[in-house]
């Protein structure tokens, strides 16, 4: 209402996508984008070298630094403040001074909000938790609050999924909204896989669930995956947010890594084959708290002991 432009940012595409959907009413005074997206279309037109594109470090260092030039240079408009979600996967230096070239008065002076997840969502961060707060240090002063209140999962889905990504105690205050209990199931071979989750899916549809109330996340692209595999359940991967809203006949499939950020009623996760190591301890916090109401695990058998060893700490 006071006329001011606003860019409200995220790492993840599909939850850009989201938030851009869910804001599209107020389109003409905030930009919503994931960053790298608003980045190339930004760049569009411009002569640049075109042959980095394909590597990595073309979103991660030469686009943020050509744009940096282009907002200092006045070729772009700044804005009045920036709100950047998922922070924890966009603190790093060529970051930070891309933000600081396109807010009126800078990091510093400016209007500004980061939010962020330093615990178990970092997977695609290359800094520790410590490393990104000095930077930002480095650059201005600010306030740091803790945002303590689950708002997402049910008390047995949101304790579940700390006990089972390595939290001694849940690092958030519940709700307490009471749900059903995290199902947990292990299997010996993919064919045995293949014919659980078919039997779990096809109980869910019996009981009339729609097909955009659940989510089939793994932490393998979908070729990868068991749910590939499935022969009498129709699913179908899903790569933009609009397509989760829709009830087209088929259950949607995602990597964890896509899903970040996003949430749905019923979450249901397969190919689990580590529970120990710092990755599979992110991945599978990420993935368990996607769920709201309902969540259902599938581990290997071969994980079973570390489940086990898992469940101690709770029961001590």
């Amino acid at each position: 209402n006071e006329g001011k432009r606003v860019f409200l940012t995220c790492y993840n595409k599909m939850i850009g996508d989201w938030m851009q959907k869910y804001l599209e009413p107020y389109k003409d005074k905030i930009t919503v984008t994931h960053l790298h997206g608003y980045l190339f279309n930004l760049s569009k037109g411009f002569d640049y070298d075109t042959s980095q594109s394909d590597k990595q470090e073309f979103y991660t260092t030469y686009l943020p630094m050509l744009m940096r030039d282009f907002f200092n240079m006045g070729l772009q408009k700044k804005f009045d403040k920036l709100i950047i979600d998922e922070g924890q996967d966009l603190i790093r230096k060529e970051y930070l001074d891309l933000f600081d070239s396109m807010l009126i008065d800078g990091l510093c002076n400016g209007n500004w909000e980061i939010y962020g997840d330093f615990e178990r969502q970092a997977i695609y961060a290359q800094l520790q938790k410590k490393e990104m707060l000095d930077l930002i240090k480095a650059v201005c002063h600010f306030s740091n609050h803790v945002l303590k209140i689950n708002c997402r999962n049910t008390k047995q889905i949101g304790e579940e999924t700390s006990l089972i990504s390595g939290f001694e105690k849940p690092p958030f205050l519940s709700d307490y909204l009471e749900g059903m209990p995290v199902e947990y199931h292990f299997y010996n071979n993919d064919n045995q896989l293949i014919e659980m989750v078919e039997n779990q899916l096809s109980g869910l549809l019996r009981n009339k669930l729609p097909f955009n109330e659940l989510i089939l996340l793994s932490p393998r692209k979908f070729e990868n995956s068991i749910v590939s595999s499935l022969r009498t359940i129709p699913v179908k991967e899903i790569k933009t947010s609009r397509q989760l809203f829709q009830e087209e006949g088929f259950f949607g499939f995602t990597t964890i890594q896509a899903f970040k950020g996003m949430e749905s009623n019923y979450v249901v996760i397969t190919d689990i084959e580590d529970l120990e190591s710092d990755i599979a301890k992110s991945l599978i916090y990420v993935g368990m708290s996607r769920a709201k109401y309902r969540l259902i695990v599938f581990i290997s058998e071969s994980a079973r002991s570390q489940y086990y060893q898992i469940l101690s700490r709770k029961l001590n």
